[in-house]
């Protein structure tokens, strides 16, 4: 004999290709607060650390909208699974936007990049090699000029 409480009896669960997942069997005001405590609790759990003021607004939206479509499928009219579809797609959005929420961003790069860095002999001998090649152009550049005057 199993026993079962009088809170899961209200709630069946639900297979799907994920898991099992809880859904209400009566649309209720308490069936509601239940639900919304249970998935906020979900939620919740999957964030690392303190939720930010957006991540708990995201989650506010969901459990309307996930509650709104659980309420028009158990209308169980054309007019029902209508509104069921748009809460649904409307919910998967949100859903997408809180997973990418939950992804931490990679560190920013600094926003100063220049070139690889050097050892000191290194840098000086490319500027002895500069300024011996500026010289040697500069004369060059002058007996042209002397050669033009004549």
């Amino acid at each position: 004999m199993e026993l079962r409480s009088p809170a899961s009896s209200r709630f069946h669960k639900r297979s799907s290709a994920f898991g099992l997942y809880s859904r209400p069997r009566k649309v209720t005001r308490d069936s509601r607060r239940k639900f919304r405590w249970r998935r906020r609790a979900e939620y919740l759990a999957r964030i690392p650390g303190q939720p930010t003021d957006r991540q708990r607004s995201t989650i506010e939206s969901m459990l309307q909208l996930e509650w709104a479509a659980i309420v028009a499928e158990h209308q169980g009219d054309l007019v029902g699974f209508r509104e069921m579809r748009e809460h649904r797609r409307l919910l998967d959005r949100l859903l997408g936007d809180f997973e990418r929420s939950l992804v931490p961003k990679a560190p920013a790069k600094s926003a100063r990049s220049g070139p690889s860095q050097i050892a000191i002999e290194d840098h000086l001998a490319q500027l002895g090699a500069r300024n011996d090649a500026v010289v040697a152009g500069a004369s060059t550049s002058a007996s042209r000029q002397q050669r033009r005057v004549r």
